[in-house]
Formats: structure tokens, sequence, C-alpha cells
């Protein structure tokens, strides 16, 4: 014969930490009316990783090329460029469908960046103005 229920015990330890990433997710943005333009410079503590950086696209129809998307590029201060987006140059006629013009690069598991970096973006040749935005995790000392 079984005897009554008892007590419900006391919680264990804390697990330790899962494999993801963990810290405080931090975005900036900037417009870009000139190029370059510092969009932001990442934390003297802690490491800065990035996870996304997002542009507008220019479009000009008309001209020579009679359709071209201009997309700005983002390098860092020490680091170098950051590989993601490029110039593309579509052909005549070539009608682009939704989403709005914008674009991004995620980078997958995120780019580790020094302390105190600069992140810079710089657009192609176009008189348009255009916005940068990066998201990371910064990852506590």
């Amino acid at each position: 014969m079984q005897g009554p229920k008892g007590d419900k015990g006391n919680p264990g330890p804390q697990g330790p930490l899962g494999p993801g990433l963990a810290g405080q997710i931090m975005s900036a943005g900037a417009d870009v009316l000139s190029s370059p333009i510092k969009v932001f410079t990442t934390p003297a503590l802690g490491t800065f990783i990035l996870m996304q950086f997002c542009t507008s696209v220019v479009i000009e129809i008309g001209g020579s090329p009679p359709f071209v998307a201009y997309i700005a590029s983002l390098h860092g201060s020490t680091f170098g460029e950051i590989p993601g987006m490029r110039s593309n140059v579509a052909p005549s006629g070539y009608i682009p469908g939704p989403p709005a013009p914008s674009s991004y690069t995620t980078y997958v598991p995120g780019i580790a960046l020094p302390p105190n970096e600069d992140l810079i973006c710089s657009k192609a040749v176009t008189s348009r103005r255009g916005r940068c935005v990066i998201t990371g995790i910064l990852s506590n000392p």
C-alpha cells in the first residue's frame, strides 16, 4: 500500500547556459545623405555580434541603364568590408515586385567585432539618400 504524497521539494540549482548567444539586443541607424557616415561604434566592454545589416534601395528609372538599384555597403574602421549586399544592375524592362525597396543581410552565426569599432555605411554612386540600420547582440564581458 502506498502512503500519502509528500510536500513539494525546493527547486534545483540553475543549469548552464545553452548554446545560443546571450546578451542585450542593440540596433542603430543613420540616414545616408553623403558617403560615408558612421552608423554605430561598438562598446568598449563586451563583444558586439553583428546579426543583421539593412539598407534602402534607390531605384532609378530612365537614363542608361534604364533600371538601376543602388544598395549601400557596410565596413568597420579596422575590420574592413563586411560582405553583404552589392549594387545590382537589372536588365532593361525589369519591373521589381514586392516587398518595398529595402534589403537586408543576416549573418549566421554573427560577426564578432572588436571593441570601439566604428561601423560605417557607404552608398553606391547616386545623388539620392538612403538609410542604413544594423542590429546585433552585446555579449557582456
